[in-house]
């Protein structure tokens, strides 16, 4: 009877009933990769088509070069024109992005994590956002009116992708599938001056006569090569759902992970982390100082209450005297350790509450999304 009170719940119940097996779990895991793999198939961004496409628009572009004369001055404004379209294009892509349904668990990621594998891009956005700035200075083609957007536009873009830049070596900021109110500002800050931009620009485009039309397509084409050049470097969710989950199937099999663990691991790799998955690790960590720090305690009182037994009492003789006086010197020093050890753990409590404070504040305090990049 003993020993059935003493045996786990779980226990009671057969394994199909509470437990998935292994071949479930690899099924689940196959049907994952497999459903990844088609969803981006479907998307249609192979390498190969966009470095065709680029190379495509690079070959026109030498044949628009080489005959007649360019103004330049329209070139650039062109350009220029069709970069800010795109980039309006992307930031409404973001402001408008169909979110998480309210009744939904709020998943993020670490900036480590979700960028790891984002190598190319952000460094290509940032030159392409200081290039933009260097244009459209030097060419002394505009006044304060676009230029004030402008550099308020693109130095946004260069602040986030700085920060983002530092996320991908540290987990900097939680990339979460929601936003919040920071991600409507640094958004406008970007959109609305592309827009105030674009009324201002438009009218001093040329007109696209006979004259003109040639300007048109050399702005329009490197535009679009520009355009290639940031999509082949967006990386795909296969580039870093897929080798986690095969990893994870081959751990399965292997017998170093139990169907269950491997399921939720499925889990985080797939949609994310929850806030409890971010926390155990530092939670684990303060509950094990607890422990110490009771230990210590009992120690303590254990110390006390053996220097009350070894008080000298009024018929003790002098030896008696003298060697509970030594041992109750050797528990006092002991009962100091104890609480310069305990004092210790306090400190290393508060840091830890600290830094458990600091990560929980990452969850609202950053306004990313990963749709950003």
């Amino acid at each position: 009877m003993e020993q059935h009170l003493n045996r786990p719940f779980h226990d009671e119940l057969s394994s199909e009933d509470r437990y998935p097996d292994p071949a479930s779990t690899l099924h689940l895991l196959d049907s994952e990769i497999k459903d990844i793999q088609t969803e981006e198939q479907r998307r249609g961004w192979n390498p190969w088509v966009i470095l065709g496409a680029t190379s495509g628009l690079g070959w026109l572009l030498t044949g628009e070069l080489q005959t007649g004369t360019v103004d330049w001055g329209n070139v650039v404004k062109v350009l220029l024109t069709a970069l800010f379209l795109i980039d309006g294009a992307t930031w409404c892509s973001v402001l408008f992005d169909e979110e998480s349904k309210p009744t939904s668990e709020v998943r993020f990621r670490w900036s480590h994590s979700q960028y790891r594998s984002n190598r190319g891009l952000p460094a290509f956005t940032l030159v392409r956002s200081l290039g933009i700035l260097l244009v459209a200075y030097s060419c002394g083609l505009f006044d304060w009116h676009v230029l004030a957007p402008v550099t308020t536009c693109y130095v946004t873009t260069a602040l986030l992708i700085s920060l983002l830049l530092i996320g991908r070596f540290t987990p900097f900021f939680a990339v979460t599938n929601v936003r919040n109110k920071w991600s409507y500002v640094f958004v406008g800050l970007a959109l609305v001056p592309i827009l105030i931009t674009l009324v201002f620009l438009l009218p001093l485009l040329p007109l696209p006569e006979a004259n003109h039309i040639r300007e048109y397509r050399i702005g329009g084409l490197i535009a679009g090569m520009i355009f290639l050049v940031g999509l082949s470097l967006r990386p795909n969710v296969t580039s870093v759902a897929v080798p986690l989950l095969k990893e994870l199937r081959r751990k399965l099999v292997a017998g170093r992970i139990d169907p269950i663990n491997a399921i939720h691991e499925a889990d985080i790799i797939s949609g994310g982390m929850q806030v409890a998955d971010a926390l155990k690790e530092d939670l684990l960590d303060m509950l094990a100082l607890f422990e110490q720090l009771d230990d210590l305690t009992e120690n303590a009182a254990l110390a006390i209450i053996s220097m009350e037994k070894n008080f000298p009492r009024s018929d003790d003789d002098s030896q008696t005297v003298t060697e509970k006086l030594k041992t109750h010197a050797a528990l006092r020093e002991g009962y100091k350790s104890f609480l310069e050890q305990r004092a210790q753990l306090i400190e290393k409590h508060k840091e830890q509450a600290a830094k458990f404070n600091r990560k929980v504040n990452k969850f609202s305090a950053y306004p990313w999304r990963s749709q950003l990049l």
